[in-house]
C-alpha cells in the first residue's frame, strides 16, 4: 500500500511539473538532433533511466550477495559432513 502511495503522490508530482515546464528544448546526440522535445520528457526520461541503472546496480548487488551465501552454505555442509565423519571414527 505504501508504495501505491508513493507512485501516485511521484506521479502526481512529476504531472504538476509537467504543466510548469511546457518549453520545447533541442537535443544534441553525435549527429543526431531532436528538436521541439517538451522539457518535461526529457527529465521524465532521464529519471526513468537512472532508476533503470540504479534497478541494474541493485540487482547486480543481490546476485553477488547470492552466490556468496551459495558459497558459505556449501562450505557449512561440507564442515558438518567432516564434523560427522569424525565423530563416527572417535567412537
Amino acid at each position: 500500500m505504501f508504495t501505491l502511495m508513493l507512485v501516485v503522490a511521484l506521479a502526481l508530482g512529476f504531472g504538476y511539473f509537467a504543466t510548469q515546464n511546457t518549453q520545447h528544448i533541442t537535443i544534441t546526440l553525435a549527429n543526431y538532433i531532436l528538436s521541439n522535445v517538451p522539457l518535461y520528457a526529457v527529465i521524465g526520461g532521464t529519471l526513468i533511466v537512472g532508476f533503470a541503472v540504479s534497478w541494474i546496480i541493485s540487482l547486480s548487488d543481490k546476485l553477488s550477495s547470492s552466490l556468496k551465501i551459495r558459497g558459505k552454505e556449501s562450505t557449512i555442509k561440507d564442515s558438518k559432513k567432516t564434523i560427522h565423519e569424525l565423530t563416527k571414527r572417535t567412537n
